[in-house]
């Protein structure tokens, strides 16, 4: 029936609501859900690398067919991001007067055949290297405990495995060394702000050994050994200062 989708949640029970055309438009393709079940795509390292063991482990039982993927066709946020994201694009080119080439390529790894991302684009050419660019929106509500000013900071920690991800394949689908990984954030109804981030092939090595090891797990259909996250490379500038009062009350006895 035209307009009608099946949408399960975690408990396995379906809920059969008509879903306007429009929403419908950004659903994944069949062909894509299946690939996504053999290969780590940019969203995915982002979980991995977080090592919060209860998204890992929605991960594994979906890579394992426990589960089904949670529908976000008509999740707000998510239908935001895809319909800001041109938008947020076409500002930062506008912005910055750059080009953003590759948008929406799909590229898998011939050296690691697990590894894969679609686009949202690249730059030629940003203080003279090539620059992987990702576009990304958020409510800005900050979290328990969570001041407004750290949100942001936050956000550019949590995406840029995707962008080491995301560069490492640019850079073997291109030929060419990919330095830079540019974060556009849109903030609610604020004017996206750009993050640059210089990325770090150790770290890109760790994601890899990481993403191989998860799933070799899931191969054998074992649940991985969750991994303790390194920190993730961010601009200096969006590193939380630490408060060294407790530290020197400590020293002072």
């Amino acid at each position: 029936m035209s307009g009608v989708t099946t949408q399960f949640n975690q408990a396995g029970d379906t809920n059969i609501k008509r879903v306007p055309p429009f929403f419908e438009s950004f659903k994944l393709s069949d062909k894509s859900i299946d690939e996504r079940k053999t290969t780590i795509g940019g969203s995915d390292i982002n979980i991995l690398a977080s090592g919060d063991e209860a998204k890992i482990t929605q991960l594994f039982n979906e890579k394992c067919g426990y589960s089904y993927p949670e529908d976000l066709t008509c999740v707000w946020p998510v239908l935001m991001g895809c319909c800001t994201e041109p938008l947020n694009v076409a500002w930062f080119e506008w912005k910055h007067q750059k080009i953003v080439e590759n948008q929406q390529l799909v590229i898998r790894s011939k050296k690691h055949p697990l590894m894969r991302c679609t686009l949202d684009g690249s730059v030629a050419d940003w203080e003279g290297y090539q620059a992987v660019m990702d576009a990304k929106f958020t409510m800005g509500r900050p979290k328990k405990g969570e001041s407004f000013a750290e949100v942001v900071p936050r956000l550019v920690k949590q995406y840029s495995p995707q962008l080491h991800w995301n560069g490492h394949l640019l850079q073997e689908h291109t030929g060419k060394y990919v330095k830079f990984g540019i974060l556009n954030i849109l903030r609610g109804g604020d004017e996206p702000q750009t993050h640059v981030i210089t990325l770090d092939k150790d770290y890109t090595k760790l994601l890899i050994g990481i993403a191989e090891d998860f799933m070799e797990a899931v191969k054998k259909q074992e649940l991985p050994f969750i991994p303790m996250p390194d920190d993730a490379p961010v601009p200096l500038d969006e590193r939380q200062p630490y408060d060294m009062t407790e530290s020197k009350k400590a020293l002072d006895w």
